[in-house]
């Protein structure tokens, strides 16, 4: 199935990434590689409208490109627009298609059904905003991030537009990201390993989902 594209506000939000963005080339450790994967990416969801939107998902930064899948050649793509859907297709082929979830995924998916029980997948990314603090890989996934301007340059442009939305920040990485822009935000555990693997990480999450749910409680219906 083809993704759903994220809103247009959204898309234009992170189209500068794809001119290719103008920190390449300072920015530690981010590569523009196209044809193996080393694209801006790790986005999904937005597909409503903006008011729409109950949950950011904020985390650290996408792991490396997954080139035996056969999905992150990016090379044949033309322009800002066609790479950022191409990059949010394979997001939404790490969720959907059999045999491509890994941990991180899956607690992903469990998030979603305690979320929105019942409802259809397509239906929930137009309830959810999922993004990263950092848009490209870094050598080593497991460590403090290197500095870099992406939070200031794209994650704070993405949060801005989704007025309703609770802001959550899964793991670190993506809580220090937060707390230097001076964002509101509920912390909780990574949803990838090691940080999934730790005893208080489901409890950390539940607490995610109860903000969600106290805050749909005291808005009305968008």
């Amino acid at each position: 199935m083809r993704v759903p594209p994220p809103h247009s506000a959204v898309r234009a939000a992170l189209a500068p990434a794809y001119a290719p963005c103008r920190h390449f080339g300072a920015c530690p450790q981010a590569v523009w590689r196209p044809e193996t994967g080393h694209i801006p990416r790790g986005f999904l969801g937005a597909a409503g409208t903006l008011d729409e939107v109950e949950l950011i998902i904020v985390s650290a930064e996408p792991g490396h490109p997954s080139l035996h899948r056969g999905d992150m050649d990016f090379s044949s793509l033309r322009g800002p627009e066609e790479l950022l859907i191409g990059a949010a297709q394979v997001s939404w082929n790490r969720r959907t298609v059999p045999g491509h979830a890994d941990t991180f995924h899956k607690n992903f998916n469990w998030l979603l059904d305690r979320l929105w029980p019942g409802a259809a997948f397509a239906d929930c990314m137009r309830r959810l905003w999922m993004t990263n603090a950092r848009l490209c890989s870094v050598e080593a996934e497991i460590g403090p991030p290197p500095r870099t301007p992406c939070a200031e340059t794209y994650l704070a442009a993405q949060i801005s537009l989704f007025p309703r939305a609770i802001v959550a920040a899964f793991g670190g990485k993506a809580r220090r990201n937060l707390e230097r822009l001076g964002i509101p935000h509920i912390g909780a555990f990574a949803l990838a390993p090691p940080g999934c693997n730790q005893r208080a990480a489901r409890p950390s999450w539940e607490r995610v989902i109860a903000g969600v749910i106290e805050r749909r409680s005291a808005q009305p219906a968008p």
